[in-house]
């Protein structure tokens, strides 16, 4: 998984200058800004758009503060990793579109997999 859009020219591809345009049109502000906005997901670009809708939301302040955070990163692709990748996604989720909240879904989870890790 790689957590991100990804553009790429197929090997053999018929077209490959329209791969190309297209992901140019992909990376442009106004397209990455509506990418943004409707997944709530972090920029590539260092300069600030004024298309980003999300400034002084408190759910996307909290993805950048932790997107921002030393302690951020890729987890070890291990099964458990994987496990809990999955219901961080879920519980994210479940805020975003369902503003479900987010300490009663985490001690959920919590409970869940320590429930698994005892079985085992």
């Amino acid at each position: 998984m790689f957590g991100t859009n990804v553009f790429f020219v197929p090997k053999g591809a018929k077209n490959p200058q329209a791969a190309i345009n297209f992901a140019l049109y992909g990376n442009q502000d106004k397209v990455l800004a509506d990418n943004i906005n409707i997944w709530r997901s972090i920029s590539i670009w260092k300069e600030k758009s004024d298309a980003i809708e999300w400034e002084n939301d408190p759910v996307y302040d909290t993805v950048l503060k932790v997107a921002a955070s030393s302690d951020s990163g890729h987890p070890a692709l291990t099964s458990v990793a994987s496990e809990m990748g999955d219901e961080l996604t879920s519980i994210r989720d479940g805020v975003i579109y369902d503003h479900d909240d987010p300490a009663q879904l985490l001690q959920k989870a919590q409970d869940k997999l320590q429930e698994t890790l005892e079985k085992k």
